[in-house]
């Protein structure tokens, strides 16, 4: 009799550890491979704490360039070190700043870093995409560092009829290959931009911008903490976050803030002009207007 007690009582502890095992291994992240997540990583130098004006930090002229890459690059860190403890088993990182944004001596040994320029290296087998060090769209009030592109000659950009910057149209282009974007850093401004297509997405505001060159930061210490800890809440949220989508046809129209780059950006036969400082591209399949 005894015996049977203690088979019926190993039977159902047996069965309570199998069911808690199921609850567990349903709330991780499941990734398209069975070797763990893959994430993508899309930067940029902008958003990052202490980063704060375009001569002085984010032009590569500028005395403090080489600072603000550094810590840019740190921030990424904090991004990879999140996604790692939140199961990420490969990390690809694309550095989206046009003079380059990472210091490749200070990169977390796990992340593999896309430099250069001509494209993304991004498709269709990836987890989910991560923007670190983002800013806001151009003319976005109170945006530190706010633009879309070229802080130089680009004044808006309209995708069929919307205002829409960097984040927006990257943020498409992974849901063109089916991959959620489920976080970004940078200013509270980009943050905002960003929850306006990820409403349930995870942010990380290191700064708060008070005009278009100045900033109140956090430390960065405080970011990188910040930054890791929404991250890893961010990969726990893949199979809830909606993949945000705007579908054919597609027109989307530069504003330019002079005629001369208008006028060389419709040289090309896929751009028309459509005044003195506009030009537009249309196109039924996205990969051929995003950049």
């Amino acid at each position: 009799m005894k015996k049977n007690i203690v088979f019926i009582l190993i039977f159902f502890v047996s069965i309570l550890f199998f069911i808690n095992s199921i609850l567990i291994y349903a709330q991780l992240p499941q990734s398209k491979s069975k070797n763990g997540l893959k994430i993508y990583i899309l930067t940029d130098l902008e958003g990052a704490a202490g980063v704060v004006t375009f001569e002085n930090h984010s032009y590569s002229t500028g005395k403090y360039y080489e600072q603000s890459k550094i810590l840019f690059t740190k921030e990424l860190n904090a991004a990879v070190e999140g996604a790692l403890e939140a199961g990420a088993t490969e990390i690809i990182v694309w550095d989206g700043h046009g003079s380059g944004g990472i210091n490749i001596d200070y990169i977390h040994p796990e992340a593999k870093v896309i430099m250069g320029s001509g494209g993304f290296g991004l498709d269709a087998s990836y987890d989910a995409m991560l923007i670190v060090g983002q800013h806001a769209m151009a003319n976005t009030p109170n945006g530190n560092l706010a633009h879309s592109y070229s802080s130089r000659t680009i004044n808006n950009i309209y995708l069929n009829e919307e205002p829409i910057g960097e984040t927006g149209i990257r943020i498409i282009l992974a849901s063109y290959y089916n991959i959620p974007t489920v976080f970004l850093s940078g200013d509270q401004a980009a943050c905002n931009e960003f929850l306006k297509y990820v409403p349930n997405g995870e942010v990380a505001p290191v700064k708060v911008g008070l005009g278009l060159n100045v900033a109140l930061n956090l430390s960065p210490v405080k970011a990188r903490e910040l930054i890791k800890e929404r991250v890893k809440k961010a990969l726990q949220k893949i199979p809830e976050i909606k993949r945000y989508w705007v579908p054919p046809p597609y027109e989307l129209v530069i504003e330019f803030k002079d005629k001369e780059s208008a006028e060389n950006r419709a040289k090309s036969s896929e751009w028309k002009k459509i005044d003195d400082y506009k030009v537009v591209k249309r196109a039924d399949d996205y990969l051929k207007i995003a950049w």
